[in-house]
């Protein structure tokens, strides 16, 4: 990568490796590398510029707005839409196909995390129904259009209870699933 006007860019040299008549690395796109890259060394010099959140590992750190993290998530949701079922850039069975899919997996991924609250910590919470469907919308996005709709229940139900437990399991969780209070305090020190 070089530097152009202030602006990182790809360099000639970049270009992917070829073999013979035979490209190793085929369609990659080096722009996206570079913006990628970049923005993920600039969100990390600020998260260590920034530091850990007072109370982190302490206390519980619920959203501060319920009906804002439930707006977000309605538009994240209608705008997933247009991001699977667009990405098609026709008006044909594989964008009707995304847009069902999409709509399906976060269903099945919201409603598959609202059980496990169920049946672990004994209600379900908005929140935790507005992350399942978040995980549900990212984990079917690189299949959106290619899949079936059972197809698309089975990954919404896989992300519900991946990501679920994901955030169970942590030693400072207050879930069902946490660690003995003796092992979660020796991980604090």
């Amino acid at each position: 990568m070089r530097g152009d006007g202030g602006r990182l860019s790809p360099s000639p040299q970049s270009s992917p490796i070829k073999g013979g008549e035979k490209q190793l690395i085929p369609k990659i796109n080096l722009e996206e590398v570079v913006v990628h890259l970049s923005s993920g060394i600039a969100a990390l010099a600020a998260c260590l510029m920034i530091g850990k959140r007072k109370g982190y590992l302490h206390q519980l750190m619920s959203p501060h707005s319920l009906p804002m993290t439930i707006l977000g998530t309605a538009l994240l949701w209608f705008g997933w839409f247009g991001f699977n079922a667009g990405s098609s850039l026709t008006s044909s069975g594989l964008a009707v196909s995304a847009f069902v899919v999409t709509n399906t997996s976060a269903a099945a991924a919201a409603i598959t995390w609202a059980i496990l609250e169920w049946r672990y910590r004994s209600t379900p919470t908005v929140l935790g129904t507005a992350t399942g469907a978040i995980a549900g919308l990212a984990t079917i996005t690189p299949t959106s259009g290619f899949v079936s709709p059972l197809s698309a229940i089975t990954i919404g139900v896989a992300a519900g209870i991946i990501s679920y437990l994901a955030v169970s399991w942590r030693p400072f969780s207050l879930s069902t699933f946490s660690l003995s209070p003796q092992l979660t305090n020796a991980l604090r020190k």
